[in-house]
């Protein structure tokens, strides 16, 4: 299950909310493992965790329509936000 976690799911949800940035000073840096790390532009803080959200929700659908899986295992992306990683606070 992690593999297919990290190894295919982590990059459909990477896409996802990538296109949802499109037009945003928001934007993806990096990945880590089974995290996907935002540079989000202050004024944008409400817009990227809804993303996030709608990702989240998004997740089973996109599961089926690009594998056909009916993936019923609770998948919840989980968000901390902060000025670095030391300094995060849990906002999903």
């Amino acid at each position: 299950m992690q593999g297919f976690a990290t190894g295919d799911i982590v990059p459909l949800a990477l896409l996802h909310i990538d296109k949802l940035l499109q037009g945003k000073k928001s934007c993806i840096v990096n990945t880590v493992h089974d995290s996907i790390v935002i540079d989000v532009h202050p004024d944008e803080e409400v817009q990227v965790i809804n993303i996030i959200d709608q990702t989240n929700k998004a997740l089973p659908e996109l599961i089926n329509t690009r594998w056909g899986i009916n993936f019923n295992v609770p998948l919840l992306l989980e968000s901390k936000i902060g000025p670095n990683w030391l300094d995060t606070k849990d906002v999903i």
